[in-house]
């Protein structure tokens, strides 16, 4: 599941982590769909600020897309290392 949200003020990156830590909290709530239950936990999201990282909201929705393929693929590498530990 994918989703984007877009926050207009930020005050620091202290506010965006926060924000951040109250999404994954959030997104770990289960819920019902069609009567099936379901989990949202986010598995990996990007963050992209403006103005560095794009200026317009198709640059920052893509630096924001990019950011979350990268921590996606840490965690899969992470993943499979750990299968292999033993």
């Amino acid at each position: 599941m994918n989703f984007a949200a877009l926050v207009s003020v930020v005050h620091d990156r202290a506010e965006v982590e926060e924000i951040a830590q109250r999404l994954r909290t959030a997104s770990m709530i289960l819920f019902t769909v069609g009567g099936y239950l379901l989990s949202g936990k986010l598995q990996a999201f990007g963050i992209a600020l403006y103005p560095e990282n794009g200026n317009t909201r198709d640059s920052l929705l893509s630096a924001a897309d990019a950011a979350m393929y990268i921590e996606k693929n840490k965690k899969n590498e992470k993943r499979e290392k750990s299968d292999f530990a033993g």
